[in-house]
C-alpha cells in the first residue's frame, strides 16, 4: 500500500510538473508574446507617428488582445491623420504669411504712387486719389492683420 501511495504521489507530481510546464508555455505563447508585440508596436509608433507603415495590424488570437490591437490601430490612424492635417495647415499658414508679406510690400509701393496722385492738378484724379489711397490702406491693413494673426505672441504680463 505504501508503494502504491508513493507511485500515485510520484505520478501526481509528474502530472503537476507537466501541467505547470504546459500552462507556463501556453501563457507565454498566448499572452506574453502578443502583449510584448503590442508594446513593441507602441514604442515603434511613438518614435515615428507620421509613418503609416508602423500602424499595427491586429493579429492576436485572444479576443481581449485583439480588441486592444484594434483600439490601438484606431488611435494610431486618427493620430497620423491629425498630424498630417496639422503639417498641411502649417504649410498653408506659411504660404499665406509669405503671400501677405509680398502683397503688403507691393501695396505699400502702390500707395506711395497713389499719394503722389493727390498732388496732381487734374480734378478727376484728385477726386479719385483718396479713394484709391483708402482702398490700398485697407488692403495693407488686411495683410498686416493676416501676418499678425499668424504670429505666436505671448500675452503681456499683468
Amino acid at each position: 500500500m505504501i508503494e502504491d501511495g508513493l507511485r500515485v504521489l510520484t505520478l501526481s507530481a509528474v502530472i503537476i510538473v507537466l501541467l505547470a510546464a504546459l500552462l507556463f508555455f501556453a501563457v507565454r505563447v498566448l499572452m506574453l508574446r502578443p502583449i510584448g508585440r503590442l508594446v513593441g508596436h507602441m514604442r515603434g509608433y511613438a518614435a515615428a507617428p507620421e509613418d503609416t507603415r508602423l500602424i499595427i495590424s491586429p493579429t492576436a488570437s485572444v479576443t481581449e488582445l485583439r480588441e486592444a490591437e484594434e483600439a490601438l490601430r484606431s488611435m494610431q490612424t486618427q493620430l497620423t491623420t491629425a498630424l498630417r492635417q496639422r503639417a498641411r495647415l502649417a504649410q498653408l499658414g506659411s504660404a499665406v504669411a509669405k503671400i501677405s508679406h509680398d502683397l503688403r510690400n507691393i501695396l505699400a509701393s502702390a500707395q506711395l504712387f497713389a499719394d503722389r496722385l493727390e498732388e496732381t492738378e487734374d480734378p478727376l484724379v484728385r477726386r479719385m486719389a483718396p479713394k484709391i489711397v483708402a482702398s490700398l490702406s485697407r488692403a495693407i491693413s488686411l495683410c498686416e492683420a493676416t501676418l499678425a494673426f499668424g504670429r505666436v505672441e505671448e500675452p503681456r504680463p499683468a
